[in-house]
């Protein structure tokens, strides 16, 4: 279940912007909407021009590069803040699978050009990539011998890691491993259709 998300210069969010679910105090009167100690269900409203769709185009960020479900594209362009003069979108989610936390940052030049990406499962990070430098770990059990640099460097940095490794990694049973295989398949699936836009 998404407990945080936080944004830095994509469309209208110029500035660090944090979508907090774990803090359901002004949720008393409603504790059905409340599981876990994180708001589950939820209406966002606001003007015309607010900001509303940005939010969701920007939560729904990681459905470009994490899945094979069709993209829209065109909904995501201009990309960038165009007041910012920095060059990359910065994107971290902060889950709770089972009691676990996961944490997913990534960094993004468009919205199907990746710059960095990190995975942080139980306090510990377990896949890190720059895609500018070419280099980074991945420290699965049963992934150590994954090779993250790419060949095809036309399409390198259009590929996520944690896809990759997931697609192509025989990982062995560990605490980690067991979140890392939940994150990518149901659970993912279960998160992206609890959102409606």
């Amino acid at each position: 279940m998404l407990k945080k998300f936080t944004v830095t210069n994509f469309k209208n969010f110029g500035r660090k912007t944090i979508f907090d679910l774990s803090n359901p105090a002004n949720f008393a009167f409603h504790r059905e909407v409340v599981k876990d100690g994180i708001v589950s269900k939820g209406i966002i409203c606001g003007i015309n021009g607010c900001g509303k769709s940005n939010l969701a185009l920007a939560i729904f960020d990681i459905v470009v590069h994490l899945t094979d479900k069709e993209k829209l594209f065109d909904k995501y362009r201009p990309y960038l803040n165009l007041d910012q003069e920095k060059k990359e979108a910065d994107f971290e989610y902060v889950f709770s699978f089972y009691g676990i936390e996961v944490i997913y940052r990534y960094s993004k030049t468009s919205v199907d050009t990746l710059v960095f990406e990190a995975l942080e499962i139980d306090n510990k990070e377990v896949i890190r990539y720059d895609f500018v430098r070419r280099e980074g770990y991945v420290s699965l059990k049963g992934a150590e011998t994954i090779q993250l640099i790419s060949s095809f460097n036309e399409y390198d940095n259009k590929l996520s890691r944690i896809k990759y490794v997931k697609a192509n990694a025989l990982l062995k049973e560990t605490k980690e491993n067991k979140v890392f295989i939940l994150e990518r398949s149901n659970i993912w699936n279960r998160y992206l259709q609890s959102f409606r836009i």
